[in-house]
């Protein structure tokens, strides 16, 4: 009871001063509340909440009496959009270190970690000190641990707050590291410090600026987001190239009079391809030639052997 109650009865002192509409009385081991039926049944569900959390080892303290309390009276009144109780949102870890365990500590920050679980990219938008980039480094240092990934790379903006630092002296590490001293920071709440900078001289952590980080190739087996949307980089690459010669394709036979580019009118940018007459003559020209060289290699393989050909052919055309 002293573990529901609190230290001196501090947490229900909380409780009595969030519902005074509603009479609490503790006996024994026994928690009545008589007065309005909706408080009553609020403070029914902040009992059984409490005792949720309490069951997993974690203890209540009153900032989170009171975070709870705001849950349930969102969730009541229907302002909060989603279905989580003060329950599923406490008792989330995320990552323990040194006895102490990281888990999110409000409704938004339980979002904003389930969207790092779901999503690629994740933009977090507050004010500072509502744990965007200590959370965010939590989930990194946890998919480390867990090999979900193997190396992870920090980065932020060097930008100053308003003042002017001026010339800073030492190498870059130095120069930029006032900027990235919150990350810094994070990692040594996390981590064992004796092992940050063995991680660090590996290669397994950097800490970067973002500026720094431009151009910097992703590994061949890893996604990129392109403008046509996600793909591997050694397609996005091969796919950069084929436009390329496209390019230079079109512009060799406007130069010998295959084709003329005109203006689209629907988008400046864009210029619509038309052929010649001699543009054509070219392509029929080009169409014989294909078909002789199929007769030919039928005729030399067999129709079976010269499908089967022509499929692996186009097979790897397509990768």
């Amino acid at each position: 009871m002293v573990t529901v109650l609190g230290s001196g009865d501090s947490l229900l002192r909380v409780i009595e001063t969030a519902f005074p509409a509603a009479d609490i009385h503790v006996r024994g081991n026994e928690i009545s509340a008589v007065g309005d039926p909706r408080e009553v049944a609020l403070v029914q569900r902040l009992f059984d909440e409490m005792m949720l959390v309490l069951r997993t080892g974690q203890p209540m303290t009153e900032d989170a009496v009171e975070r709870s309390i705001a849950m349930l009276r969102a969730s009541e009144n229907g302002t909060s959009e989603g279905r989580e109780t003060p329950a599923e949102v406490l008792t989330q870890n995320i990552l323990s270190s040194r006895g102490r365990t990281i888990r999110p500590k409000t409704l938004n920050q339980k979002r904003y970690v389930d969207a790092i679980d779901k999503h690629t990219i994740v933009f977090g938008i507050g004010p500072a000190g509502t744990g965007k980039t200590y959370l965010a480094m939590a989930k990194a240092v946890q998919a480390l641990q867990s090999k979900q990934v193997n190396r992870i790379i920090l980065t932020r903006p060097a930008v100053e707050a308003g003042e002017r630092l001026g010339f800073l002296p030492g190498t870059l590490y130095e120069k930029i590291d006032p900027y990235l001293r919150p990350l810094y920071d994070a990692l040594h709440d996390m981590l064992d410090p004796d092992s940050i900078p063995k991680l660090m001289a590996a290669g397994t952590i950097e800490v970067a600026p973002l500026a720094y980080m431009r151009g910097r190739a992703q590994p061949l087996f890893t996604n990129v987001l392109t403008p046509d949307g996600w793909r591997p980089t050694e397609v996005a690459a091969r796919a950069q190239m084929t436009k390329q010669a496209a390019n230079r394709l079109i512009r060799h036979l406007e130069r010998r009079g295959y084709l003329t580019l005109e203006p689209d009118p629907s988008d400046q940018r864009a210029r619509i391809v038309r052929l010649t007459d001699r543009g054509w003559a070219l392509i029929a020209a080009i169409r014989r030639i294909v078909e002789q060289v199929e007769v030919e290699w039928s005729r030399r393989l067999g129709p079976g052997r010269f499908r089967a050909l022509r499929a692996a052919l186009k097979e790897l055309g397509d990768l």
